[in-house]
Order: C-alpha cells, then sequence, then structure tokens
C-alpha cells in the first residue's frame, strides 16, 4: 500500500515539471519583451536567458534565441578611462556607472541606453564625474574621466620633486668707465691753434718790419701792402681765441668726466661713533 502511494506521487510530481517548466518560460519570454519595451536591455537579456533554455517550448525557445540577438545587437557598451590634471592615466580609482561599481580594465561595459552618470574617486579622495548620452547600439564608447589634479598612477597624490636651488646669480664687477676723449680732443685743437697762432704772429712781425724798411721810412705803404700784414695779426687773434678755448674747454671736461673715488665708510674703517 505504501509502494502504491509513493509510485502515485512520483506520477504527479513527473507531470507537473514540464507545465511549470512551460509557464516560467513563457513568463520570462513577456517580461524581456516589456524590459526591452522600457530600454532597460540587460534586464531584458537576463530574462531572454531564461526562456532561451532546452527545456522551454521549441517556439517559445526559437523566439527568445531571435530576441537575445537582437538586444545584444542594441545594448551599448562604454570604456571607462581615468586621467589626471596632465593627461596620464590613473589606474588606482573606484568607478561607478549610474551608482553601480563598474570596472576599469580596458574592456567594454555593457549599459542601458540613455544618460548615464559615470564617476569615478581616486585614493587622494579626489572625484572626477561626467554625464553622457549612449546611443542604442553604440559600442566600446571610450568615456574619459579628467580630474583636476595631478595624481600618480596608483590614485594617490603627486608629489612633485624637489627641484635643486638656481645658484645664486653673479653680481657682474662695475664696468670700468669708458675713456673720455673730448678732453684730448679739445687739447689737440687748442695746441694747434697756439701753434697757428705763433706761426701768423711771428708772419705779421715779420711783414711789419719788411714794411717798414721799405716804405715805411717814405710814409708811402699802400694798402696792398698793409692789408696782408694786417690779416697775419687777425689770425694770429683768432688763433690765440681759439686755442685758449679750446684749452680752457679740455680742462673742464677732464675735470668734470673724472671718476670720483668712492667714499670710504667709517664703518668699514672701525670708527663708528
Amino acid at each position: 500500500m505504501r509502494l502504491t502511494f509513493l509510485l502515485v506521487v512520483a506520477l504527479l510530481i513527473t507531470a507537473t515539471r514540464p507545465a511549470e517548466a512551460a509557464n516560467v518560460c513563457v513568463t520570462a519570454a513577456g517580461n524581456a519583451q516589456d524590459l526591452r519595451a522600457a530600454h532597460r536591455l540587460r534586464e531584458a537579456r537576463a530574462a531572454l536567458l531564461v526562456c532561451s533554455q532546452r527545456q522551454c517550448n521549441s517556439v517559445v525557445r526559437g523566439d527568445c534565441e531571435r530576441w537575445l540577438k537582437e538586444v545584444d545587437a542594441q545594448t551599448p557598451s562604454v570604456v571607462v578611462r581615468a586621467v589626471d590634471a596632465r593627461g596620464r592615466d590613473v589606474l588606482g580609482v573606484h568607478v561607478t556607472i549610474d551608482d553601480a561599481p563598474g570596472d576599469l580594465d580596458g574592456r567594454p561595459v555593457t549599459v542601458d541606453p540613455g544618460q548615464r552618470r559615470v564617476r569615478a574617486q581616486a585614493k587622494s579622495g579626489a572625484v572626477a564625474e561626467q554625464r553622457v548620452l549612449v546611443a542604442s547600439g553604440e559600442k566600446a564608447r571610450v568615456i574619459e574621466l579628467k580630474f583636476d589634479v595631478a595624481l600618480e598612477e596608483d590614485g594617490t597624490a603627486h608629489v612633485a620633486p624637489a627641484t635643486a636651488k638656481p645658484p645664486p646669480e653673479e653680481t657682474p664687477p662695475p664696468a670700468h668707465a669708458s675713456t673720455n676723449v673730448a678732453p684730448y680732443v679739445l687739447g689737440g685743437i687748442g695746441a694747434v691753434s697756439l701753434l697757428v697762432f705763433g706761426y701768423f704772429e711771428a708772419s705779421g712781425h715779420s711783414g711789419y718790419s719788411d714794411l717798414e724798411n721799405s716804405c715805411g721810412r717814405t710814409q708811402s705803404c699802400t694798402d696792398a701792402q698793409l692789408d696782408p700784414v694786417k690779416g697775419k695779426f687777425v689770425g694770429a687773434g683768432v688763433s690765440l681765441a681759439i686755442g685758449l678755448v679750446a684749452i680752457g674747454a679740455a680742462v673742464i671736461t677732464y675735470v668734470v668726466g673724472k671718476p670720483s673715488k668712492p667714499a670710504v665708510s667709517l664703518t668699514a674703517r672701525g670708527l663708528v661713533f
């Protein structure tokens, strides 16, 4: 009697399993269509994997397998990359996509189409965030999150290497005062003028002596005879004036242009009052 009861129970369980499996498959297929219409493609894919199982009805399984290929083609994916303010890769960061953890390994991560919020936090505490619009069917889109500060590769704060202090600038030695040639030029002009003065003066006296010996006794010297002698005396006077002015100017420019001696500090001599 007991054996007969166990056989009946086993037959009932076996008969109900196909019906339960069929219900699960049909429910999964229906949910997948609703999720797909709501653009929740990743959840739709999970439901389609259920109704694509071998224990599902062949008709339901065939539809789910076709829909699964379509959903895979429509589901976008992104690749998250984090860089610091210098544009260098930062690997030590925690990435989230719409608050769900994401991987920073260079491989595409599937997301639902629409607006997504991608956030990265480095070990130093620095945060970089970006809102993006991901289109249906977009594959392996690179999203670069850039921190505002310089970071090390592991995400810690970047420490700038100590820079050597530049050597102190050497004070150039004072330039020697350029030689003032004006006194020498003026002195030379003065000397030449005095020589010219001496020539005209001597020549004038010589001419005057000649006139005294020739026409001076008879008081018959003409203007033509006197003018050359007068001209020599005039030239002598002009040359003398130029010579004296040039020599005086030479002396003045020499004294003015002469560099003054530096003042001697009483403190440096130890004479402090």
